[in-house]
């Protein structure tokens, strides 16, 4: 019973001794994790950041045509304007004026909106 007593002393001893190196290199196998998640996160970061680059772009261009049209638009409605009043008419008595107008206070509003996302 002593040897067996003795030899249980002993392996306490030797593997209490090991457990924390067992311990400190089970942790070193999770580092390669680390840098593989690290790698598909920057991957899948860049694709993502080209993605918003290009949608950016896209939303810009849409500012743009949509500026375009809100002066083609302005433009029409003031030509409107000066017909009526040379005519003495109240140019908000036409529903298609009326229409147009409040299509160009959207496309206004619009293109101050997609001008505001892009910085934003």
């Amino acid at each position: 019973m002593k040897h067996e007593q003795s030899v249980f002393n002993k392996l306490h001893k030797f593997s209490a001794k090991e457990e924390p190196m067992k311990v400190e290199l089970a942790l070193t196998d999770s580092f390669g994790g680390y840098v593989r998640a690290v790698n598909n996160i920057k991957s899948e970061g860049s694709k993502f950041e080209s993605q918003i680059t290009q949608v950016r772009k896209q939303i810009l261009q849409l500012a743009n045509d949509t500026d375009s049209i809100s002066n083609d638009a302005a433009r029409d409605l003031v030509q409107f304007e000066k017909a009526c009043k040379e005519l003495g008419i109240n140019p908000n008595s036409n529903s298609e004026y009326k229409a147009a107008k409040a299509a160009f206070d959207e496309l206004v509003k619009l293109a101050k909106d997609y001008r505001q996302l892009v910085k934003g």
